[in-house]
């Protein structure tokens, strides 16, 4: 018998991998909201589209931030 592992294609682990990292980004979004609405009672339900809006443009706009700052430009 062999008992070596079964190989997984790198393949398989990728959307494994951006299934984690979107959770992650959710949380982040979730968290903010939380945060916002501790700071800033009188915001109405009627807002809720927009500032969901804004903490995920938050987000999106630190990842950015982080990856621009680790990798920097790339120009071909």
């Amino acid at each position: 018998m062999d008992s070596a592992l079964p190989v997984i294609p790198p393949a398989t682990a990728l959307p494994t991998n951006r299934a984690f990292r979107k959770r992650k980004r959710d949380q982040r979004v979730r968290y903010q909201l939380r945060a916002i609405r501790a700071q800033c009672p009188f915001i109405e339900v009627s807002d809720a589209a927009t500032l969901r809006a804004y903490a995920e443009l938050e987000v999106l706009a630190g990842e950015l931030y982080t990856r621009l700052r680790e990798e920097g430009t790339v120009t071909e």
